[in-house]
């Protein structure tokens, strides 16, 4: 029996080390250079310092014509913000102006580790403050993908200047995603998921608790989305099979007065755009329009 326990704990461990210390992936600025020129508009490199002094770095877009307010992008996990340029350029066709940023441990932002929402949530207020006080921004939205979909969940709770935001496949929390990941890497029905794995995943919560004072069961899009008076829309792929649909069912049904969704059939995760790219974007720019 030691020895099982011996395994759960060290199988925590790796678990967790991966999960809050992601590969970063580098950030070349032509791409956004490139975009800018596109659209008629322009771009420019900003930065502020989060509430503990980490660097976060971001691009700011602005449009041909503005008018439209100002939408924050959020990427996914071991991702940055070049990732966001295909939505940024949706949105300043329509004259919206675009903060793309590398969330804190992503990119070329500073920071040792990504936390699921549990820090960056006050990082997304902090961009907020900044886009408030440097830019003639009335209306504030915001768009995120994956992992980034549930940090800007998770900071309706910090950020109340929100109009309304768009969240594509988002985890409905941290646990419950991390149960599902582990059960399908190693094949088993998901049924089983919480007796045969609850040792490795609660032993990894209990290491990031102990080694970085960072609980990522604290990341919960769900008790956030609850409570809301924001309006959200849910977009969820029904081929999805990264982050599965019922976790934004479950959300979706426990706010319905302020919580949308719309799970195109064929879209996989955060493939609504590649997959139905004029019916995402009518109905993006139409939440955001709808909620002025």
């Amino acid at each position: 029996m030691a020895a099982l326990v011996a395994c759960w704990i060290a199988a925590g461990v790796i678990l967790c080390e991966g999960a809050l210390h992601a590969t970063r992936v580098s950030v070349t600025r032509e791409p956004a250079l490139a975009l800018a020129s596109e659209v008629g508009g322009s771009v420019r490199e900003v930065q502020i310092r989060a509430f503990d002094s980490v660097l976060l770095r971001a691009w700011l877009f602005e449009p041909a014509r503005a008018g439209g307010g100002a939408v924050m992008l959020f990427h996914g996990m071991a991702d940055s913000r070049l990732s966001e340029l295909g939505y940024a350029k949706l949105l300043l066709r329509h004259g919206y102006r675009v903060l793309a940023a590398d969330e804190r441990g992503n990119g070329s932002s500073g920071g040792a580790m990504e936390t699921f929402g549990v820090l960056e949530r006050r990082d997304t207020h902090a961009w907020a403050d900044w886009l408030f006080a440097n830019t003639p921004t009335a209306r504030l939205y915001g768009l995120g993908e994956s992992m980034g979909a549930g940090v800007l969940l998770e900071s309706l709770v910090t950020e109340p200047r929100f109009r309304a935001v768009v969240a594509e496949c988002p985890f409905q929390n941290f646990r419950e995603v991390a149960y599902d990941r582990v059960s399908r890497h190693f094949g088993t029905r998901l049924a089983f998921k919480r007796p045969l794995y609850f040792g490795v995943i609660e032993s990894g919560f209990l290491y990031a608790r102990w080694r970085y004072g960072v609980d990522p069961g604290d990341a919960s899009p769900e008790e956030v989305v609850a409570a809301t008076h924001t309006p959200v829309l849910l977009i969820h792929g029904q081929a999805d099979d990264n982050v599965y649909p019922v976790q934004s069912e479950r959300m979706a049904a426990r706010n319905p007065q302020w919580v949308s969704s719309w799970e195109p059939r064929n879209a996989c995760h955060t493939c609504a755009l590649g997959t139905v790219p004029e019916e995402f974007e009518r109905r993006v720019v139409a939440w955001f329009q709808d909620h002025p």
